[in-house]
């Protein structure tokens, strides 16, 4: 039997040892380290920034609104990948923060103090450091409570930094809630949720929403979300043309990046190579 290769466009087999594996996927890691680099630049450039948390369901505001956003859990997961978590954790606990607690927020919490006290980022900080804020934008989701006490925590070393706390609320997943019952309840609430942090960050930055820019903000995410499921499905097939660790390395941009252009190319050129592979 002739030996299956792959074309130039897609090198993938042979040079990561894994089958299942995307030209795409290979990517991410650069992109990650971009979005941190991208923050760090953007302080030195005096642009406004806000703490933020992923899957936050206000990314495109930011986005409509020039506001770059530090993804503060993934900095936290980034010293931990270049073990060097250790030093900012033990900090946080040397402030009497219990090490029972999450410790993305402890990383961060030990990260934000050392910062603070000296007045640039400490020695040697992964890709560059953890931006300073302008906001800190909480959002609870019901995923973690950090989510709601991480940042207030973090006003002790920068009382100067403003808080804006969102619910995030979410619909119970159970399968006796009728859910079309209370969908105009949760509408609303999220609604009145987010044109208050609309409102906040118009206050605080002296600038206005552009709602026509949001909206296309908005159908920009919509249809990377659409590329995004587009891929789910394609792994149905058998033999599936990407593995489940390729496949969740490949959630970032939706994380990270939804209401960019970028995203939106990463998914479909990842929709295309897996059509390719099916």
């Amino acid at each position: 039997m002739e030996e299956h290769k792959w074309p130039e466009k897609y090198p993938i087999e042979g040079k990561r040892g894994r089958k299942y594996g995307t030209v795409a996927g290979m990517s991410v890691a650069p992109m990650v380290k971009a979005v941190i680099g991208s923050s760090v630049e953007a302080q030195k450039e005096g642009k406004d920034i806000a703490y933020s948390f992923i899957e936050c369901n206000y990314e495109e505001i930011l986005r409509a609104m020039d506001i770059v956003p530090v993804w503060t859990e993934n900095y936290a997961g980034i010293c931990g990948a270049k073990r060097d978590a250790q030093r900012f954790l033990e900090r946080a606990e040397s402030l009497n923060f219990s090490r029972s607690l999450c410790t993305y927020a402890l990383c961060g919490l030990g990260f934000d103090e050392w910062r603070e006290e000296l007045g640039e980022m400490p020695p040697d900080a992964p890709w560059g450091g953890q931006a300073r804020p302008k906001v800190m934008l909480s959002s609870g989701q019901l995923i973690c409570d950090p989510r709601n006490k991480w940042y207030q925590a973090a006003q002790q070393f920068q009382p100067d930094v403003p808080i804006y706390n969102l619910t995030g609320l979410y619909p119970a997943y159970e399968d006796d809630v009728g859910l079309h019952e209370v969908e105009g309840y949760y509408a609303k609430y999220m609604t009145d949720d987010l044109r208050g942090l609309v409102k906040f960050l118009e206050e605080y930055f002296h600038k206005k929403m552009d709602w026509d820019r949001l909206w296309e903000t908005l159908k920009l995410s919509d249809d990377t979300t659409d590329l995004h499921v587009e891929c789910r499905e394609l792994r149905k097939a058998i033999p599936t043309p990407m593995d489940t660790g390729d496949a969740m390395n490949c959630m970032v941009p939706q994380a990270f990046l939804m209401g960019t252009q970028e995203a939106y190319n990463f998914y479909r050129d990842l929709r295309d190579e897996l059509k390719y592979k099916v």
